[in-house]
């Protein structure tokens, strides 16, 4: 019933728990009950859970490639750029090909943008739309370098149905 991925996953969340939950051998581990937890729940089988979840359960756009931009701002622009990234959000909803959009702020300066998308023309019609537009209008007044633009491939997601 174990694929070798999750073969692969449980001999690595047993090794890395019980590494850190058991630094001195002769000294009792509180951490067993978590590894021996997460050892069960690497177990389970997938199907069961998507039987008892109902029709919708995982219904929802597939993500195939996604868009990983990190934006630093001028400090004299950083609220500017924050309420741009906020607002934009309405105009990644109107994107039928967008189903995942973050903006994110990492420090004072520093923000990123990462959505995903089911394939490579829905990456492309958000690169050439409306808030990669507006972004690259204002980018020389608000930012303080260029936008670093990397183009990913999803390996997972866990985005709401």
């Amino acid at each position: 019933m174990d694929s070798p991925i999750v073969g692969r996953a449980n001999s690595a969340v047993l090794t890395m728990s019980t590494i850190e939950a058991r630094p001195d051998p002769k000294q009792p581990s509180i951490a067993i009950t978590p590894i021996r937890m997460a050892h069960t729940v690497a177990n389970l089988s997938y199907a069961p859970l998507a039987s008892l979840a109902g029709p919708s359960y995982g219904q929802r756009m597939e993500t195939n490639v996604a868009l990983v931009v990190k934006l630093v701002a001028k400090s004299e622009t950083k609220d500017e750029v924050a309420s741009f990234l906020a607002g934009a959000v309405e105009l990644a909803n109107a994107e039928p090909g967008t189903p995942v959009w973050f903006a994110m702020r990492t420090d004072d300066v520093t923000f990123w943008i990462v959505d995903a998308f089911p394939g490579d023309a829905e990456r492309q019609a958000h690169l050439t739309g409306p808030i990669a537009e507006a972004l690259m209008a204002n980018a020389d007044r608000l930012l303080a370098v260029a936008p670093e633009i990397n183009l990913a491939d999803v390996l997972a997601a866990k985005v709401p149905a």
